[in-house]
């Protein structure tokens, strides 16, 4: 497992792929109830990880 020690910066390009983020797990019957900052992670290629699943609900 890839070990992500860097935080999502609070720009708008992260926020938009935030946006663009939560709603492809819309798109595939997936909703993230939880879904913040704190669960997630930038890698080292700048790529948006989730970190943390808990509060994802399947529909």
């Amino acid at each position: 497992m890839e070990k992500i020690p860097f935080k999502v910066p609070d720009n708008n390009r992260f926020n938009h792929e935030m946006m663009q983020l939560k709603n492809k797990f819309r798109s595939h019957g997936i909703i993230p109830i939880d879904f913040k900052k704190e669960n997630l992670a930038l890698s080292k290629g700048q790529i948006i990880k989730v970190i943390d699943y808990g509060n994802f609900i399947q529909k």
